[in-house]
């Protein structure tokens, strides 16, 4: 089977799916390859990531989120073989180069689970600003896991306020602080308003320092650069990858039956869906502005990534 790879954002579904494919037979299911915990993974640290580790909310988890790394950690101390930060920070919406370490990188995960004659499945929580790259490098099947503005706001905005942890809310900012960008992407994002972001970076070398001000002091940046990097990836998906599941959708019992049949059919995944049980959310006033600015950027997004098209292309053919 061709290697299938999943993009999607955080907060979005991901571990619920990761944790249903994982079950399947004859695959070796790798969970976030982008993440920067493979910077300093060591085989201890491995078996403590599991999800009792953090208030997560994550489905009772086969084994702990990296366990499939353990035979690919470094011999000469912690982390992924081949893993650099950059892959994870750096190169979010980079999509022009050919970045070939990042490349080696993710075809050692491929060979590995291969060379075990298992299926590999990739499943990324930071790779929907380089779909372009994505689908260009890495040959395969090309999947979206998608969920609603309204949801994804409201799940990492609980972790920041039941939980003190900012990071979902801070991850698009420091990804359009710090990571290069094509030139269309550029203006998308200088269409928005929203480089001068880069610009605040100068003024520290801590970035965390800086995304932290920005969301006790300019809370509306925070949800600008959000709804923007979420609008671009999902604007790129429509055009990059084959298929989109919504698991906002999944309760529905005729949706339900579609995505497990594509899964079925299309990837030779036997997965079942009927427990999925994504939470909803009610409107308030908060939220009609975050989606009202949300279906803007989209629009915006959409145009941009139709410029792109002409230098990427969007050939789905693998």
């Amino acid at each position: 089977m061709s290697p299938i790879h999943i993009h999607t954002f955080w907060r979005s579904g991901k571990t619920y799916l990761f944790n249903k494919i994982r079950s399947c037979e004859k695959t070796l299911v790798f969970y976030e390859p982008f993440h920067h915990f493979h910077s300093f993974l060591t085989p201890r640290i491995i078996s403590l990531l599991d999800d009792q580790a953090w208030p997560s909310h994550h489905p009772r988890l086969l084994h702990p989120y990296f366990f499939e790394y353990f035979p690919l950690l470094r011999l000469d101390g912690p982390g992924v073989e081949g893993y650099s930060l950059s892959f994870s920070e750096l190169n979010f919406f980079d999509n022009n180069n050919d970045l070939l370490e990042q490349k080696k990188y993710l075809f050692s995960l491929i060979d590995y689970a291969e060379n075990c004659c298992l299926s590999p499945v990739l499943i990324y929580g930071r790779s929907m600003g380089r779909l372009p790259w994505m689908l260009k490098h890495m040959r395969g099947k090309h999947i979206s896991l998608q969920r609603s503005i309204r949801g994804l706001w409201h799940s990492s905005k609980a972790q920041w306020t039941l939980h003190n942890d900012p990071d979902y809310l801070l991850n698009p900012v420091e990804n359009l602080i710090m990571a290069n960008m094509d030139q269309w992407i550029q203006e998308y994002f200088g269409e928005l308003g929203l480089l001068q972001l880069r610009t605040l970076s100068r003024r520290t070398e801590n970035i965390r320092d800086l995304t932290l001000f920005l969301l006790t002091d300019s809370g509306t940046l925070v949800m600008q650069a959000f709804c923007a990097v979420i609008a671009l990836g999902y604007a790129l998906a429509e055009s990059y990858t084959e298929l989109i599941v919504d698991l906002e959708r999944v309760s529905d019992w005729e949706y339900r039956q579609y995505i497990e049949l594509e899964f079925r059919e299309r990837y030779s995944l036997t997965i079942n869906l009927h427990d999925c049980n994504i939470p909803e959310y009610s409107c308030s006033k908060e939220i009609s502005e975050v989606e009202n600015y949300y279906y803007n950027c989209l629009d915006i997004a959409r145009q941009h990534v139709s410029r792109g098209q002409f230098i990427h292309g969007n050939d789905l053919s693998s």
